[in-house]
């Protein structure tokens, strides 16, 4: 409805009370949706007629009157303070008139029936009357009624309309113009036109919507109400839902209840059954809501709406309802997903006899809920579904299904359900998807033995064949040997089934090769992996396996872009414990990249999201990381803290337990308990070998041993094992390259370690591990302080603040001339001051000689010197 059509309608009723001012009666039926603001302009009527000496009676008509016969009249009656002589009934057109204006005999008289529509058959019958002989005297009857479901009697209406001196008003919803000057006289120009959309879009442009909005918008709690972003939709919006249902027609209320179960979009004929009436009546009831503006494409507006209309019905009512929908739904072949909300909702038990579609619906829409990450959904539709099994084979499906759902929240939640899965297991109860997915669990707590077990009798999935079942077996195998390495001499030695041994070889294989030294194959496999893979239950442990590859190839940029992806990924599927168990491999990495704060940071928040329990046998990863750093910052009595955390015996059987020792041997060599040292970096050596996994950038034990020799004053095998280290790494291990370099400086003579310290900050500086980096440079600096070359160490110095982020020089002091170097060129300008030539310096830097000489010109420049000389005299003068 446009501002003009409100004012033209308001025009039109003025005008028909100066024509009953005049003498010359009149009626006016005003026709429009409920809500449409009718009752309004009755109201407006009222006050404008009093103001000019009209008597007014107003009367409501209700859908309860329709029974009581000659209702209206009684009202009208009982408005006016008066009653005819005799039974109004029986009473004569004049008796009833004089009735209705006796205190003010002559004066006007209007009369207002509000939703004429619920009028008794009598009480038409006398408006009717009153209509036809009113043309002359001084009286306006204003008829109001809601004409979306066309509820007025034809009879009357077309008797009505053919009288002369009768008009009729018809009302619509509100414009965008009208609702934006309804909006603008409550909130203003700027707040209306910025909001004036959403309100459109909450009301439909029904303006006691609309008005109940506003409302509620001004009642809103926190920022003043011409800040708060768009419509707020509180307790007056369900008031004026409601009233506006209940104005209306018990058809409408019935069909807004049926939508408020449903909740989607459903087709008419399903919704008639639902109803329990025909078609047609269904769809004018339907037409009636969306004129309305209360539902739109066959759902509520807003998620208030539908609030108020749930909270209009008893319990039992709601619980009766959603219990038929479910019915009519399931005859219907509407998706078990639409079903399974409404068993969900209706709760049925057990005792549901002749309904034994039930839980194959549920397990099946809790299936597909875990495939969309609706784990609340899923866990809902199986509470109910373990409500209505009635076998063993129902229930173990239902069980498997609650460990996969309550897995994803936290594992430790399934775990006192995994024995009663295995020994359904173990009778064939469950299928050979179930039975994979139940030896992950049992992986991830350790129970080696029964995932083994079942493993070996894993069923084929029909149509899938025995190739299928094999390599389903497979997969599943590899993971557990990456996961349990000592586990593959147990499954491929001589005293494994002979039918899966082969099977288990392989799987040995592929781990063996995912765990070995990294090659260019390797890594692309890892990116394809990575790409080309959705992230889901059977797709993490390669997706995990494929970052782990980078990362181990100390490609932790790579790595880092992986992660971060898929933990956005994960944090925007609310999936807590995939969140937490990439957080700590995002951790790892920030780690390895010297980025001890972001390590610390994401390692909290993955125990934030999953506590110890939950992290079964692979808790030894973030408390690893969370001993490491405390014992970078001196903290020992921090790092003795998360050691003491409760860990499982089967830990130590896994890759995560093999970090943890070694984190553990790292805090009892700072605290200097050289004996527990050995003992941890000890079986670390031995594990590594036992496994088959002595790869550097896995767990270099060599590192850890040559500084454990160093701290106990025994250089000599300290310099051994950095050599054998050393030979051992591959083109991509720079960062253990220049962490190894480093210990090799150590253990080497003095003059000999600055040309080690030097190769091992290069190496660091490709590895892209800026503590590690500035470590280096620090033993540089005094390596170079301990052969005299002290003009080098100064120069170093500065370019350790500059490369390591650690320069926090006075913001007062006189800028030096070195100061305006980039980082590139103080590189350049530390090889110059070490002899090196242009040739040297673009070898050592991986750069072309004309690069290198571009930078000197730009160096000669910005100190204004001329030549190498000039330039170490300049570098002589800064680092004094």
């Amino acid at each position: 409805m446009s501002p003009e059509q409100w004012l033209s309608a308001g025009h039109q009723l003025a005008g028909a009370l100066d024509d009953a001012v005049s003498g010359r009666g009149g009626v006016v039926l005003v026709s429009g949706p409920v809500g449409a603001g009718k009752t309004e302009l009755l109201r407006r009527l009222a006050a404008q007629a009093r103001d000019r000496g009209a008597r007014v009676v107003r009367v409501v008509a209700s859908r309860s009157g329709r029974t009581a016969p000659l209702g209206i009249v009684r009202q009208l009656l009982a408005a006016a303070g008066a009653a005819p002589a005799g039974d109004p009934a029986r009473a004569a057109h004049q008796d009833i008139m004089a009735a209705l204006s006796a205190d003010r005999p002559g004066a006007p008289l209007v009369v207002s029936v509000d939703d004429v529509h619920h009028a008794d058959a009598e009480s038409l019958a006398f408006l009717s009357y009153l209509a036809r002989r009113i043309r002359h005297p001084p009286v306006l009857v204003v008829l109001t009624e809601s004409v979306s479901e066309r509820l007025l009697s034809p009879q009357f209406r077309a008797e009505l309309l053919s009288q002369p001196h009768t008009r009729q008003l018809r009302l619509g919803l509100l414009s965008r113009d009208a609702a934006a000057a309804v909006l603008r006289e409550r909130l203003g120009d700027p707040v209306a036109d910025r909001v004036v959309d959403a309100y459109l879009e909450a009301s439909g442009g029904n303006p006691r919507l609309l008005a109940a909005l506003v409302e509620d918008r001004d009642a809103a709690d926190g920022p003043a109400p011409g800040l708060v972003p768009g419509p707020v939709a509180g307790a007056a919006f369900g008031d004026a839902v409601l009233l506006c249902l209940h104005r209306s027609t018990a058809s409408l209320v019935k069909l807004a209840r049926a939508l408020a179960v449903l909740d989607e979009t459903t087709p008419p004929a399903v919704l008639a059954e639902l109803l329990n009436q025909d078609l047609w009546s269904t769809i004018r009831a339907t037409n009636a809501a969306t004129e309305a503006g209360l539902i739109e494409a066959g759902r509520f507006r807003h998620p208030r709406a539908r609030e108020a209309v749930l909270d209009g019905m008893l319990p039992e009512e709601r619980l009766g309802l959603h219990r038929r929908a479910a019915d009519v739904l399931h005859r219907a072949d509407a998706s078990v997903v639409a079903v399974a909300r409404q068993l969900v909702a209706a709760r049925p038990g057990p005792d549901d006899d002749g309904r034994d579609w039930i839980v194959p619906v549920l397990l099946d829409a809790a299936g597909r809920a875990l495939d969309t990450d609706e784990l609340g959904f899923a866990l809902d539709c199986l509470a109910v579904a373990d409500a209505c099994c009635t076998g063993d084979e129902q229930r173990a499906a239902v069980r498997a299904l609650q460990v996969g759902a309550q897995w994803r929240l936290d594992p430790q939640r399934s775990r006192p359900w995994l024995p009663e899965l295995v020994a359904a297991a173990r009778r064939g109860l469950l299928d050979g998807t179930a039975v994979l997915r139940l030896v992950s669990a049992l992986m991830w707590f350790g129970a080696v033995d029964d995932a083994l077990e079942l493993l070996d009798r894993v069923p084929a999935e029909p149509g899938q064949g025995e190739f299928g079942t094999v390599m389903a077996r497979y997969s599943s195998a590899a993971q557990l040997f990456y996961l349990f390495p000592g586990a593959v001499s147990r499954c491929t030695g001589p005293g494994a089934p002979d039918a899966a041994r082969e099977t288990y070889r392989q799987a040995a294989a592929i781990v063996e090769y995912l765990t070995g030294p990294p090659s260019e194959q390797q890594l692309a496999m890892a990116e394809r992996i990575l790409r080309q893979s959705k992230l889901g239950t059977d797709s993490l442990g390669p997706i995990w396996i494929s970052v782990e590859v980078l990362l181990r190839a100390e490609h932790t940029d790579r790595a880092a872009y992986w992660c971060d992806a898929l933990l956005a990924e994960t944090e925007h599927r609310r999936l807590p414990v995939w969140s937490a168990l990439f957080g700590v491999i995002r951790a790892m990495i920030s780690y390895r990249q010297g980025e001890l704060d972001d390590a610390a940071g994401h390692t909290r928040r993955a125990m934030a999201l999953l506590p110890p329990p939950g992290w079964g046998v692979m808790v030894g990863l973030p408390l690893s990381l969370l001993v490491r750093l405390a014992v970078h910052e001196g903290a020992l009595d921090e790092a003795a803290g998360h050691l003491r955390v409760p860990v499982p015996d089967l830990m130590f059987d896994t890759p995560a337990g093999l970090f943890y020792r070694r984190a553990r041997g790292y805090y009892h060599l700072a605290r200097g308990d050289q004996r527990a040292a050995a003992a941890d970096f000890d079986a670390c050596r031995s594990l590594c070998l036992a496994w088959d996994r002595d790869v550097p950038g896995f767990l270099p034990w060599r590192l850890d041993a040559a500084q454990l020799h160093l701290a106990a004053q025994q250089p000599e095998r300290a310099r051994q094992l950095a050599l054998e280290q050393l030979e051992l790494l591959g083109e991509h291990n720079q960062r253990t390259r220049g962490m190894t370099l480093r210990v090799l400086a150590a253990a080497s003579e003095p003059a000999e370690r600055p040309a080690i310290l030097k190769d091992a900050v290069e190496a660091l500086r490709a590895g892209d591990d800026r503590h590690e980096l500035a470590d280096a440079l620090a033993h540089l600096v005094q390596a170079l302080r301990e052969v005299g070359e002290h003009n080098q160490a100064r120069l170093t110095l500065r370019m350790s603040s500059r490369l390591a982020g650690a320069d926090r020089a006075d913001p007062g002091a006189v800028p030096r001339p070195l100061d305006g170097l980039s980082e590139a060129e103080l590189r350049v300008a530390t090889l110059v001051a070490q002899g090196l030539t242009n040739r040297e310096i673009a070898g050592r830097l991986s750069i072309t000689v004309s690069t290198v000489e571009q930078h000197l010109t730009r160096i000669y420049k910005k100190l204004g010197v001329r030549g190498r000389s000039g330039l170490s005299v300049a570098l002589e003068r800064d680092t004094a």
